[in-house]
């Protein structure tokens, strides 16, 4: 089973990012992100339904990799890419 995962993880990668809709266990995407890519969690957000939306990126920027994580465990692959540049929060007039 575990070989199975792997495969997946490695095929739903090798796809251009408009194209991952693979998804899996949500600790297998994230260790492959981890092992394959060095992408850590940099964000993340709660939305409708209680779906986890987790935005992934390696610390010298060269990739990043944002998930949807549902409610039951299972994560998919939502859009993907490079050139990651974290900003700081802009704050409006009298915030």
């Amino acid at each position: 089973m575990r070989h199975i995962l792997a495969a997946l993880f490695a095929a739903c990668l090798s796809l251009p990012s408009h194209a991952q809709q693979a998804c899996g266990p949500y600790d297998a995407l994230r260790e492959g992100l981890e092992r394959q890519y060095s992408e850590v969690v940099v964000g993340r957000g709660v939305g409708e339904g209680g779906m986890l939306m987790e935005l992934f990126a390696s610390a010298d920027g060269k990739s990043w990799t944002l998930i949807i994580v549902h409610p039951n465990g299972m994560a998919c692959f939502a859009a993907s890419g490079g050139d990651w540049q974290p900003v700081e929060a802009v704050r409006g007039e009298g915030a």
